[in-house]
């Protein structure tokens, strides 16, 4: 068996350079939250963590990382500083030896490190729920870490068989070959980084998280450690197979398909790799089963492209915060997968829930997402199919037609001359999401604002679709005595504005009229608004944003 090559220096620089966001390397927060630009000296592809677990695979990644961006100067394609972030869950016997590990290596390569340690509530029990737990509040650790540093991207060590472990854990789950490829070489962060212990933030909008070795397969990230002596402490837990479904799939890999490794498995496991083999029929092992998923991402590629191109043609100008989608247009689309995924992202787009979480893509239900098909795609609409509904993501798609003058109205027909389209745009809450603190519509901010920084853009988010960054220094002291000290006469809250609800500041008062300090401004093309005539629409402590991405990262 000829022997595995280990990573080298140019082959890993092209790497990186694949895995860099489309907006470059990110150092500041966007239009939204200027205040990063203005406390930070740093140029353009100067912020970049790596989660440093003290393992093989963040330990290759450091030096490999260290070694193209400290060697090389500075260079637009590249990050131009580096830091390393070690997340201690403290459940096991070798947390503190992998902590110093993780320090050391930072500290040889001349690369500042940080440390985080977990504070658990309770210990959360083994099994499946203990590894997304763990995940969960580790996400939350990395995502604290980058605020307080003022860092934007985050570099993990997930590499080819990862991905394999994750795909075949999907697969056995039950979801559809087309949407079991999760990790990518570079992603958004998005707004919600846990499922339990759940963190929503509008930063993950700017934060981006990137993978550099994601097709690097094991044993060539521990033959590149071994050829350059580099240390790393192995987790005693990852080859246990009784402690989660992932760890038995690893199990499974690192015996090459032993039958007593196979044995362990469960059966749903066993037909998801029987699946995945049926995409590199002439391999065998691991190398098949990474050839497999290898290609089940470039279709995920080439798919999230078309759904792109075919956005470009398909949406029309619509209120900001939903889109508008030619009929015509969306009909021309006939890959049944590009349909789903093109739906999965407009709802994405739209919806209240956290951008990111698959509760924002009604859960990726594959019965939900037929439903919305079946009803963009009807070839033969009438009045009596063409109506408002609703199907996850608390999105609502309701029948347009834009008449010849561009002006858009909501009905069933059309008329000769007319364009029929789907508007999709945020759901009314429901009854229950609107009592006590489910209620999302209308927030008070009155707390938040005695607790901002002066001299600083604050960002507040509403409704997980808005970013309003706040002045505190330029809000008028009249306002402001009526909010604070100890016998506070009003308070401050953000409602809708509109059937969009798109937000507006309210300022209310104990026994007066609630007053309108700031709207969100723009121009409306579906039926007339009218704004009080005290409405301050673009105040000078405020601005509000509109922030979720119709991208496909």
């Amino acid at each position: 068996m000829p022997p595995i090559p280990p990573v080298t220096k140019g082959e890993f620089l092209q790497l990186l350079q694949r895995c860099m966001p489309p907006v470059g390397w990110p150092h500041h927060l966007g239009a939204w939250c200027a205040c990063a630009a203005r406390t930070s000296s740093l140029t353009c592809g100067a912020l970049i963590v790596v989660g440093n677990s003290a393992g093989p695979d963040s330990t290759c990644l450091l030096h490999l990382l260290s070694s193209v961006i400290n060697t090389r100067g500075p260079s637009p394609g590249l990050p131009r500083h580096l830091f390393s972030v070690h997340i201690d869950h403290g459940l096991q016997a070798s947390s503190r030896a992998m902590a110093k590990q993780a320090a050391d290596t930072a500290k040889a390569l001349g690369v500042e490190h940080r440390e985080r340690v977990i504070s658990w509530p309770s210990e959360p029990a083994e099994g499946d729920s203990f590894e997304e737990v763990a995940r969960d509040a580790r996400n939350i650790e990395f995502s604290q870490a980058m605020s307080t540093m003022w860092r934007y991207t985050v570099a993990y060590g997930h590499h080819a068989d990862d991905l394999v472990e994750t795909v075949v854990m999907r697969l056995s789950k039950g979801s559809s070959i087309q949407h079991a490829c999760g990790m990518r070489p570079v992603r958004r962060m998005g707004m919600s980084t846990g499922r339990k212990l759940v963190e929503v933030s509008p930063l993950g909008m700017i934060r981006w998280i990137v993978r550099p070795l994601l097709s690097v397969s094991k044993d060539r990230i521990l033959a590149t450690c071994d050829a350059n002596g580099w240390q790393y402490v192995n987790d005693p837990t990852n080859f246990q197979p009784d402690i989660t479904l992932r760890n038995s799939i690893r199990h499974w890999l690192s015996q090459e398909g032993s039958a007593d490794a196979a044995a362990q498995l469960a059966s749903s496991v066993t037909e998801a790799i029987q699946t995945l083999h049926g995409f590199a029929p002439s391999m065998q092992g691991r190398a098949a089963l990474r050839e497999a998923v290898a290609h089940l991402s470039r279709r995920t590629e080439m798919i999230d492209a078309q759904v792109t191109n075919h956005l470009e043609h398909c949406v029309l100008p619509s209120p900001p915060s939903t889109l508008l989608l030619s009929t015509a247009e969306l009909l021309k689309i006939t890959d049944h997968e590009v349909r789903i995924a093109l739906v999965r992202r407009v709802l994405r787009y739209v919806s209240p829930r956290p951008w990111g979480s698959p509760q924002a893509e009604a859960g990726g239900r594959h019965k939900s997402l037929e439903s919305i098909v079946r009803a963009l795609w009807n070839t033969t609409p009438t009045a009596r199919t063409r109506t408002s509904f609703t199907n996850g993501g608390n999105v609502l798609w309701r029948p347009m037609v834009v008449g010849p003058n561009g002006r858009i109205k909501e009905r069933k027909k059309v008329f000769d001359g007319e364009t029929p389209a789907w508007l999709a745009c945020r759901a009314r809450p429901s009854f229950w999401s609107m009592r006590g603190e489910g209620n999302t519509v209308e927030r008070d901010i009155t707390r938040d604002l005695e607790n901002l920084e002066p001299d600083n853009d604050n960002v507040i988010m509403y409704d997980c679709r808005f970013a309003l960054a706040i002045r505190k220094e330029m809000l008028p002291d009249s306002i402001m005595d009526t909010v604070t000290g100890p016998n506070p006469t009003a308070r401050i809250v953000i409602q809708p504005a509109n059937k969009w609800y798109m937000p507006q500041v309210v300022w209310q008062q104990d026994g007066k009229e609630d007053e309108v300090l700031a709207s969100f401004d723009w121009e409306d093309r579906i039926g007339p608004t009218a704004k009080p005539p005290s409405v301050q629409v673009d105040p000078s402590w405020v601005t509000m944003n509109f922030i979720r991405k119709l991208s496909s990262l």
